[in-house]
């Protein structure tokens, strides 16, 4: 499995990640926006084999929101989501299980938390 670290959004805080979903977001509430850009993110990652994305979360609520939903119409069978929080008192990141794609005996698209 191929495993991408990725920042929020570029020049918000130093991240250990080789990737940002957004190098910037000029409008926090242009919601669209921000789903087209996590989307077009997703799209040029994807390679059809399973890849775990590492996300790093940097504030900004709405944008968070649009990768989850990005994933959700992106991912491919064994890609995972995993978030990365900053906690102050240990100056470390602390992991967050998120979303584990896959398929029930029927095919039906199902989500493993």
């Amino acid at each position: 499995m191929k495993v991408l670290n990725v920042g929020l959004v570029k020049g918000r805080h130093n991240l250990p990640v080789e990737l940002y979903v957004y190098n910037e977001i000029k409008d926090v509430l242009d919601f669209d926006a921000l789903l087209l850009g996590a989307i077009k993110f997703f799209k040029e990652h994807s390679n059809n084999n399973q890849i775990e994305y590492n996300l790093y979360i940097t504030g900004l609520t709405p944008a968070t929101i649009a990768v989850i939903r990005a994933f959700s119409l992106t991912a491919n069978e064994g890609d995972r989501l995993t978030f990365y929080h900053y906690d102050r008192e240990a100056d470390s990141f602390k992991k967050q299980y998120g979303f584990v794609v896959g398929f029930d005996s029927k095919f039906n698209f199902t989500y493993l938390i």
